[in-house]
């Protein structure tokens, strides 16, 4: 039974680091990081402290690259 309260419900999607085509530029993007699970971890208590009631990781990714350069920097990369 409701309360009559309605309540806003926050959440965010943990994509990867420099999933947009030039989010790598930024000076505080880690795309280095993409295979790192405390990366993730870091990410997810970020959202907790920030009070987000949940967050979205995708199943997988998939990586496309035209140079190992690109890779490096994990441009391309899309879950």
């Amino acid at each position: 039974m409701s309360n009559g309260k309605k309540q806003l419900k926050l959440s965010t999607s943990l994509i990867t680091p420099g999933s947009s085509g030039g989010g790598w530029r930024d000076q505080a993007a880690q795309p280095e990081r993409i295979l790192d699970f405390a990366f993730y971890r870091e990410l997810a208590r970020t959202a907790e402290e920030g009070k987000l009631d949940y967050i979205f990781q995708p199943d997988k990714y998939t990586v496309s690259a035209n140079s190992p350069e690109e890779l490096r920097r994990g441009i391309n990369i899309w879950p």
